[in-house]
């Protein structure tokens, strides 16, 4: 909110400068953003009158003008055409800093001295457009010659940017900042002194008022002004308009603002001409009723919606905005002044279902005081006889039932002690109320009794008198004290430290981190979705590319993919650790997993190292020693059914018999709807399973005694995963320590359908060394328990 200081000192002398109240603001809780100085770099701008004109000798499109400030001539080139001798303008003279960054100088222009520059309102920042220098009619008001341009046009003034918070609807007005000048400072709030003289006609007899809605507007006062006249404001009201951030309208609109931002209750002026019958109802809006606001808006209303009406249509959307139809014009001669009380929730719902925020919504969905109404009212009705004549009725009509009266409010001066740390006494808790032109009564020697005003809707808790207490007192002087608790270094959990291992693991086998949102949208998730299946949708999505939530990270790992390919960076590997959503009617809730996604070349491009491509086994490997890592054995069981990877390069990873994540190649219909090309390979682990299944490491002795090596070739059928024959030649004896393949073949002298498995066996005893016959006798068991269990047989 913008506060002129110049508008500000009406009501309570202010002898420091901008910068120090601007600090006191601050230590009682009004944020001062900024403070701007108006009319700055226009003092060598001066009234001018323009004795003579002729053309320039040397350009067509040039003027030389004769200029006078009163006390001396001056010689200008200007290139504008609106103007004539006589009249009165803006002269930059030598020296002046304009608003648009121009510095005048004396200077030749096409050999003819021009001694200073005519101004345009553009040029001096007084508007956006303009079509030639800047004209003053005669006899304007502050217009002599030779003035500043800045005193003039009455542009001197200091402006307190303030950023309020939304409990703090009192302070939305000149006099509610006034009142916390007052008792910030210790001095005496100024009211302004509202007389008017009424007309010999009452209110009523000019209209009459029905609230039908008494629920949204707990008070409403009309008065009518008749025989005014509408045209232009005063320029003190246009420049106090101007610094608080409102462009002036009329007469009647401007005044009220005016009152709007002097005393923080919006009003509206409706043509009484204009408005149909002499009735005017504050009712609910009908389902399917239109109205056309003051921007030009047309918006269809149902009952949830308050509305101002006469008997024919609605009239304004109660609290927000006026409607076309009945506002204020050039031809306006008889005004209707509305002054009300709206339900802050009311007003709060249908400006925000229509997005319409005003400067009236503003104030009335915070709150506004219900019983300075009138008084605003009053107020409204003395600067529009000032400013537009006209004469207003006596009487005026006031519709307020239910009277909204005071709370009091109890408040225990220890309390304010001890939540506050600050040493006080009830005197001195007193006199801060007093400041604040609050109702106060001492109770006993530890409670007082507060009735603050209606203005103060945020005070309705001991709480909230003793946040007062510590706005008054300054929240600089609150002492800072520190809690007595033992220092303790942090501990990570078992989930915690097996993520921290995880980051590790992966940042050492080269992938980088990334963090993306759990919010997808519906297309890039669908194709990790079972044919039919919906994911949760967000009731209010930032967007409908944040519309959904994730039940899986890859899509995000494959846009993060994407997103560096069209940055021409290559050979990726990422990982995510982060949360994933059930599917709706899942039970299981949500997960924790570990992604990860590979794409491009196995090695960065060098000249010693082989420009392999990534591949399946690459993927597996990672899978593989990151659950060995984490405390747990992997194996991976070959699965064509998760139809966002390759069916013939897709597995289920399983930890100690548990299914606990995926991994495979990308189906290259996913790549293309990602408009990624090559092959990128993934993996899903859920840290849930690996968490519990994950066991203490374990010792082992180095062996003292020698192995025995024996490698068999093994011919089974092409289905059998070599796993299966791994772990049968393993679980034949304690003596084999270790199975390991090392050679696959297709081909020549393998029958169709078969393949042939090499692997290594080493046989080894930790308390002997093993004998010849020992061996001999193993190996055959070996193969006999191969043939039993996957029919594989010994390749000739």
């Amino acid at each position: 909110m913008k506060i002129s200081l110049n508008w500000l000192k009406d009501f309570v002398d202010i002898d420091i400068s901008p910068e120090r109240l601007a600090e006191i603001l601050i230590t009682a809780g009004l944020e001062v953003e900024g403070i701007t100085r108006l009319g700055e770099g226009l003092d060598n701008v001066v009234m001018a009158r323009i004795l003579s004109m002729r053309p320039h000798p040397n350009a067509d499109r040039l003027t030389l003008c004769s200029v006078t400030t009163g006390d001396k001539d001056h010689a200008i080139v200007c290139g504008a055409k609106n103007m004539k001798e006589g009249d009165i303008v803006a002269l930059a003279l030598p020296g002046a800093h304009l608003p648009s960054g121009m510095k005048i100088t004396k200077s030749k222009i096409r050999g003819e001295v021009s001694e200073g520059m005519l101004c345009s309102e553009t040029e001096l920042g007084l508007a956006k457009e303009s079509a030639g220098i800047m004209i003053l009619p005669e006899g304007h008001g502050g217009v002599t010659l030779g003035n500043t341009l800045a005193d003039a046009l009455m542009m001197r003034d200091i402006v307190f940017d303030i950023n309020l918070t939304p409990n703090r609807s009192d302070c939305l007005s000149v006099i509610g900042i006034a009142r916390e000048v007052v008792a910030l400072t210790g001095k005496v709030l100024k009211r302004p002194e509202i007389k008017l003289t009424e007309g010999d006609f009452d209110t009523s007899s000019s209209v009459t008022i029905e609230v039908l809605d008494p629920g949204a507007c707990p008070r409403y006062t009309a008065r009518v002004v008749k025989g005014i006249k509408t045209g232009p404001s005063p320029l003190w009201m246009k420049r106090r308009l101007e610094a608080s951030g409102i462009r002036s309208i009329n007469n009647i609109v401007d005044v009220t603002n005016y009152v709007m931002m002097e005393m923080g209750q919006p009003l509206h002026a409706f043509d009484l001409g204009l408005i149909g019958g002499d009735k005017i109802k504050i009712r609910k809006a009908e389902d399917g009723e239109r109205i056309t606001t003051l921007d030009g808006i047309e918006r269809v209303l149902d009952q949830d919606v308050p509305v101002i009406s006469d008997n024919k249509r609605a009239v304004a959307v109660a609290g927000v905005m006026g409607g076309t139809g009945s506002e204020i014009s050039e031809a306006t001669v008889d005004i209707f002044l509305e002054s009300a009380y709206f339900k802050p929730s009311v007003v709060r719902k249908t400006a925000k279902r229509f997005a319409m925020h005003t400067e009236s919504s503003h104030r009335f969905e915070r709150g506004i005081d219900p019983n300075g109404v009138l008084e605003a009212s009053d107020r409204a009705v003395q600067l529009i006889l000032q400013v537009a004549g006209g004469s207003a009725s006596s009487k005026p009509i006031d519709i307020y039932p239910k009277k909204i009266a005071p709370v009091n409010i109890e408040m225990r001066v220890s309390r304010a002690k001890s939540i506050l740390g600050l040493d006080t006494d009830i005197g001195s808790v007193v006199e801060i109320f007093k400041m604040l032109e609050y109702g106060v009564e001492e109770v006993d020697a530890d409670r007082i009794r507060v009735t603050p005003p209606t203005s103060r809707v945020d005070l309705t808790r001991e709480i909230d008198l003793i946040e007062e207490v510590a706005r008054l007192r300054g929240y600089d002087s609150i002492p800072t004290t520190y809690p007595k608790v033992e220092a303790k270094a942090g501990e990570r959990d078992k989930n915690g430290a097996l993520q921290d291992k995880i980051r590790g693991f992966l940042s050492g086998n080269g992938f980088y981190e990334a963090v993306t949102y759990t919010f997808l949208s519906p297309t890039a998730l669908s194709p990790f979705l079972p044919p039919g299946v919906e994911p949760i949708r967000l009731l209010n999505p930032l967007s409908e590319d944040q519309s959904v939530l994730r039940t899986t990270i890859i899509p995000s790992l494959l846009e993060v993919v994407g997103r560096n390919l069209s940055y021409q960076n290559e050979n990726l590997r990422f990982f995510e650790i982060g949360r994933v959503f059930p599917l709706p009617g899942d039970e299981e809730g949500e997960k924790v997993v570990v992604s990860g996604i590979m794409i491009g070349l196995r090695y960065q491009k060098a000249w010693n190292l082989p420009a392999n491509e990534l591949d399946f086994f690459d993927v597996k490997g990672v899978a593989e020693s990151l659950l060995e890592m984490a405390g747990s054995s992997a194996t991976f069981v070959h699965d064509e059914t998760i139809r966002f990877l390759h069916p013939g390069k897709s597995a289920v990873v399983q930890a100690d018999g548990l299914d606990v994540g995926i991994l495979g190649e990308i189906h290259p219909d996913v790549m293309e709807r990602f408009d990624i090309k090559g092959r990128a390979y993934i993996f899903e682990i859920e840290l849930g399973g690996v968490t519990g299944l994950s066991r203490e490491a374990s010792f082992t002795h180095i062996p003292k005694f020698p192995a025995v090596y024996r490698d068999i070739a093994i011919l089974v059928d092409d289905h059998i995963p070599a796993d299966m024959v791994l772990k049968a030649t393993k679980g034949v004896d304690p003596l084999i320590a270790d199975v390991s393949l090392f050679d696959l073949y297709h081909g020549e002298h393998i029958p169709e359908g078969k393949k042939s498995l090499a692997y290594s066996i080493r046989y080894q005893a930790q308390d002997r060394t093993l004998r010849e016959e020992e061996v001999n006798l193993l190996h055959e068991k070996v193969l006999s328990v191969i043939k039993e269990n996957v029919g594989g047989v010994l390749r000739g």
